[in-house]
């Protein structure tokens, strides 16, 4: 039977005719998801199927009446029972079957309801497990790349282990030829970029003096250097005051002339300037001191020893006369003073 569903919310419809179609249309209750309005349909289509058996029996009737002969006012007690008889079995029958079929129908479409929700849980579950799989690879690789990696680190912590080791016993090597020698390390726990920047500017000096003096002169020099030079019981004053052996002065400036100095003095005159800014830890002072060894040394090959020495009492005097400067800038008056000494000394006799 055709429904017109476009009743629904256009017009003002009973409650029974709207619950059937609600049902028409596919309402679900979404709390106990049946549909709304089965029992009203039901009931409706009872009647509606119900009404339509009944006219078609008259019918049916109405034709075996008009065919046997038989008028419209048949009188009889047998007429009447087989008409009710007939009409019972045929009502029945048809009620019966119809909610049979009903109720088959409503099974069937439960139980495809169900395959489809089966169907659909399987396809996910499907997809899920190639999924895992994909998981389960990718962790396999990522396991495989750890170990490899684990073994690779292992081998390089190895490797660094020995190298450190072999590190430590060659520093521990050099340590012991220096104190042999009379040295000492200042600090045991690393140098601070001044100290290594010192250190590059020392071996660069180092470097260039035994390239201008020879190999043989220059080791000799540093042979000499380490090498006492007299008897150690001879070097004390008999008139030396019993003071602090750690009240130690600074030795002082050369008061001399400078008239009769060579070039080699003035080199061992730096080079203990060198070394006493060392002592104070001035390593800036040093460097600059250095750099002017390195440049006394490098012009020796350019010319002779002779016309050197006016050019460096003047180098000398100005250098000194910097550090100075410097010195009282940053309040250090000892150094300072000693400095002014120094400049003033070369400055007495300047060149003609």
């Amino acid at each position: 039977m055709q429904w017109n569903v476009s009743d629904v919310g256009t017009k003002p419809l009973a409650k029974q005719r709207l619950l059937v179609l609600l049902h028409q249309i596919g309402c679900c209750n979404p709390d106990t998801h049946e549909m709304v309005g089965q029992e009203e349909y039901e009931a409706f289509e009872e009647r509606t199927v119900g009404k339509q058996m009944v006219k078609r029996i008259a019918k049916t009737i109405m034709r075996m009446a008009v065919l046997w002969g038989l008028e419209p006012n048949l009188q009889g007690a047998e007429a009447t029972a087989v008409d009710e008889e007939v009409c019972q079995q045929v009502q029945a029958s048809g009620n019966n079957g119809y909610v049979a079929w009903k109720k088959f129908a409503k099974t069937t479409t439960d139980l495809e309801s169900c395959w489809n929700q089966v169907a659909d849980e399987d396809s996910y579950i499907a997809k899920q497990e190639a999924r895992i799989d994909q998981v389960i690879q990718r962790l396999e690789q990522i396991r495989e790349h750890n170990e490899q990696d684990h073994a690779i680190i292992s081998d390089r912590i190895t490797e660094c282990s020995n190298e450190l080791s072999m590190v430590h016993d060659y520093a521990s090597g050099l340590h012991y030829s220096i104190v042999e020698h009379g040295g000492f390390l200042r600090n045991g726990c690393g140098l601070t970029p001044e100290q290594w920047r010192h250190l590059a500017t020392l071996e660069r000096a180092n470097l260039v003096s035994s390239r201008a003096l020879g190999a043989v002169e220059y080791m000799r020099l540093v042979r000499q250097r380490f090498q006492p030079q007299g008897a150690a019981d001879a070097t004390d004053s008999p008139n030396a005051e019993a003071d602090d052996p750690m009240d130690e002065s600074e030795p002082e400036v050369p008061s001399g002339p400078i008239s009769d100095e060579t070039l080699t003095d003035m080199l061992e005159f730096l080079k203990g300037e060198h070394g006493l800014c060392l002592e104070r830890s001035e390593y800036w002072d040093a460097n600059e001191v250095q750099h002017v060894i390195l440049h006394f040394l490098s012009e020796i090959h350019h010319s002779s020893a002779e016309s050197l020495v006016a050019s460096c009492r003047v180098r000398i005097a100005g250098l000194f006369g910097e550090l100075k400067d410097k010195a009282i800038e940053q309040h250090r008056w000892d150094s300072a003073d000693r400095y002014q000494a120094i400049e003033r000394r070369y400055m007495q006799n300047p060149p003609a």
